[in-house]
């Protein structure tokens, strides 16, 4: 092992910056070229760029170079090391990216000169009609039931509204839900 690769080691694992500014000088322009035509060959330009993977890997390398998990004699070993880590990077977000539920595929884009816009605030007739129909269902309640549905609409969870009254919370739980069920079938909602 060479003086000059085992002062990086020693460097880089001691966390030195200049240290981690060498690695990334000397070794992304190889890692990039690596992994370049992998990206092109497995569609990933629209989401993943070779800086990504090489940012990734050198992070993952670095963490584990100061755990002490590698023993790296020479400067080619160290280029294979970040070349795998680099390689496996690549293909976790590959897998990652055309798994079912993220298939890119299926990415549908907006025209460039299309707006989003936020939903429309409800209107003061939907708002009337909400308060009527909440009126309604509260006035098939007993007391004890509304006021389980009020605190439960404040905010406050299960098991705070069962310590303050003395209960199980799964028992409160149920008793309100039975009791909206009910309601809403007097009323003809369901």
């Amino acid at each position: 092992m060479s003086n000059e690769f085992n002062d990086l080691l020693i460097r880089l694992r001691a966390g030195d910056e200049a240290a981690v500014h060498q690695l990334v000088r000397d070794y992304q322009p190889i890692v990039t070229l690596a992994i370049r035509g992998r990206i092109k060959r497995t569609r990933l330009r629209a989401s993943l760029d070779t800086a990504d993977v090489f940012q990734s890997a050198i992070i993952s390398l670095l963490r584990r170079l100061a755990e002490g998990q590698f023993d790296l004699q020479s400067a080619a070993d160290l280029e294979k090391l970040l070349l795998t880590v680099a390689r496996r990077k690549l293909s976790s977000r590959a897998r990652y990216e055309f798994a079912e539920r993220r298939n890119r595929m299926r990415t549908e884009y907006l025209p460039a000169n299309s707006r989003l816009e936020s939903p429309k605030s409800p209107s003061a007739e939907s708002n009337l009609i909400r308060d009527d129909l909440l009126d309604r269902v509260l006035s098939k309640l007993s007391s004890e039931e509304v006021i389980l549905f009020r605190r439960r609409r404040a905010g406050q969870s299960w098991q705070s509204i069962a310590t303050d009254l003395g209960a199980d919370p799964v028992v409160l739980r149920q008793r309100l839900s039975r009791a909206l069920r009910r309601a809403a079938t007097e009323l003809g909602l369901n």
